[in-house]
């Protein structure tokens, strides 16, 4: 049985055989073409992924998916960007729940049972389609989703056993625990839809699986704060995380790690192909002071502050001399332990000289969108 238009408001059939759109723009017709795709994924496996075989099942004009959409690619591109958005939505509400790790970890499994079981079922349908079609850039996109979760999970649960005393057991990591857990509930959806078994509940994912990676004398309890990361270390560093994303992988974890490598008042540039909304509200929610840039569509960068301070002074639209005069004048107030960090138009060449007789240090990072970040402070205050 083909799932028919005819639920959807703003779309009429004018023959048997060619519906038409009515009253929505290009972008509202795309979202109601999505909106039926993930409805027929739900409902049951779609055979034929031609363009002609989508129209046929959707039972739309193929002229008019073509007139949206022009390949199956684009297709399976754009409802992989509208899951990318939802699962993200999900990361930054974890994020922010209050409470314990544990009491965070549970939120996201209640969150994605709800999310795979009830509110996208066809979600897991479209995860496989995206693995085994001949569409490179769907099957890594899919694989960057499938990593986004697992990463969350994984950075979670070492952050319990960091601060909370959580205790796996011997043979289970995180990374393999986070693997197990977002399977299980994949796995779970999809046994629902093709045996109708009934659908597992929250509860029943989360006392099965903290049963199989936990140790049963477990007993979470803060143990104190892991430490800082030492001076000494780089200052301003760079983590292009394009390349992580094409490989398939989330770069959560190299970007954690890489923090952890800047010591205090140091910066950390992650440069990404899209907003990062859920790695903003996460090092947000961790103390960071976080500050978005968009380059272009496709180059977004993002400066993390560890310690959250200072802030960073943008002065990247000022024209010269502005920049230059509102540097040295902050800098006429800078105490010996105190960093200043600015971002301008270019290599401020012309200031570098009056900085050094001032007996300042100054570090600087070149970044991809032509601008600077400078990072200075006195002498005395330690390495840049």
């Amino acid at each position: 049985m083909r799932l028919s238009f005819l639920c959807h408001p703003g779309i009429r059939l004018v023959t048997d055989t060619e519906p038409i759109m009515v009253r929505l723009n290009s972008q509202a017709r795309r979202e109601e073409i999505l909106d039926a795709l993930m409805t027929c994924l739900a409902a049951r496996p779609i055979d034929d992924w031609s363009v002609r075989g989508l129209a046929a099942t959707l039972n739309v004009s193929t002229w008019m998916l073509l007139k949206l959409f022009r390949t199956r690619k684009a297709i399976l591109l754009a409802a992989l960007a509208r899951v990318r958005g939802e699962l993200g939505a999900i990361v930054s509400e974890v994020v922010c729940v209050k409470g314990s790790v544990t009491v965070r970890l549970r939120a996201l499994v209640d969150l994605l049972v709800e999310y795979y079981g009830t509110r996208r079922p066809g979600v897991g349908r479209l995860f496989f389609l995206a693995a085994v079609l001949d569409e490179p850039e769907a099957r890594r996109t899919a694989a960057q989703l499938m990593s986004m979760q697992t990463s969350l999970v994984a950075v979670l649960l070492r952050e319990a056993q960091a601060h909370e005393g959580l205790v796996l057991l011997d043979a289970v990591t995180p990374d393999a625990a986070s693997r197990a857990l977002v399977a299980y509930v994949l796995g779970s959806v999809l046994q629902d839809m093709t045996m109708g078994d009934g659908a597992i509940t929250a509860a029943e994912v989360w006392s099965i699986w903290m049963s199989g990676v936990v140790a049963e004398d477990n007993e979470t309890h803060p143990v104190g704060d892991a430490g800082k990361v030492g001076t000494g270390l780089e200052t301003l560093c760079v983590l292009d995380v394009r390349p992580i994303l094409a490989s398939g992988r989330d770069p959560l974890t190299s970007i954690l790690a890489h923090l952890e490598r800047v010591p205090p008042d140091g910066v950390l540039e992650i440069a990404a192909p899209f907003r990062p909304s859920p790695l903003i509200t996460l090092l947000a929610k961790r103390g960071f002071y976080v500050a978005l840039r968009e380059a272009s569509p496709e180059l977004f960068l993002v400066d993390a502050v560890v310690a959250g301070q200072p802030e960073i002074v943008d002065l990247s639209d000022r024209p010269a001399p502005e920049p230059m005069a509102e540097i040295l004048r902050a800098l006429s107030t800078l105490g010996p332990s105190d960093v200043y960090l600015a971002r301008v138009p270019k290599r401020p060449n012309l200031l570098l000289p009056k900085l050094a007789s001032a007996g300042m240090n100054c570090a600087m990072l070149e970044s991809a969108d032509g601008t600077v970040l400078l990072r200075v402070c006195r002498r005395e205050a330690g390495p840049s």
